[in-house]
């Protein structure tokens, strides 16, 4: 049978567990899935879900991620030396944000402001989006999801969590 203690277990995967990355993908899953049903179904389905008996079990997902992304970066930062752990945190986070600004205020942007693609990219707000990628949190494009927000209510309650 050989030796089976939790000890031998993380030895023998160089104390990289993988049960704690599946956990975390599987909230993470979780978090997308629960803010999609509210999204695209309505304030009517999300007050159902949320006041219905799964109710505690919806409000565990979102700690239990972050607890659990905690663990990981812990044991990262455990594992190596602080410029190493600091230059692979940087190479995690920068490119995927930065791809996701790119898109956001060349492509999406672009396509669904209601300005005139001059005014949109010489506009202020534009260049502020764009320092997103340093780091420097902006969240408006210029002349987009003008309106969205008086059509879909969900939307406006989460406003206040996107700003």
């Amino acid at each position: 049978m050989g030796n089976k203690t939790i000890s031998a277990q993380l030895m023998r995967a160089e104390n990289r567990p993988s049960g704690f990355d599946y956990l975390r993908l599987f909230l993470a899953i979780s978090v997308i899935a629960v803010h999609s049903i509210s999204i695209c179904y309505g304030m009517q389905i999300h007050l159902k879900m949320w006041g219905g008996p799964l109710h505690p079990i919806l409000k565990f997902i979102v700690p239990c991620f972050f607890a659990m992304s905690g663990v990981l970066v812990a044991g990262s930062l455990e594992r190596n030396t602080v410029p190493a752990f600091l230059t692979l945190r940087f190479l995690r986070i920068v490119p995927g944000l930065s791809v996701e600004t790119l898109i956001s205020a060349l492509l999406l942007g672009a396509l669904l402001t209601s300005l005139s693609l001059t005014d949109y990219f010489s506009h202020e707000e534009f260049w502020r989006y764009m320092a997103s990628i340093v780091g420097w949190v902006h969240i408006y494009l210029p002349g987009v999801l003008f309106g969205l927000f008086l059509l879909n209510w969900n939307a406006m309650l989460q406003w206040q969590l996107w700003e």
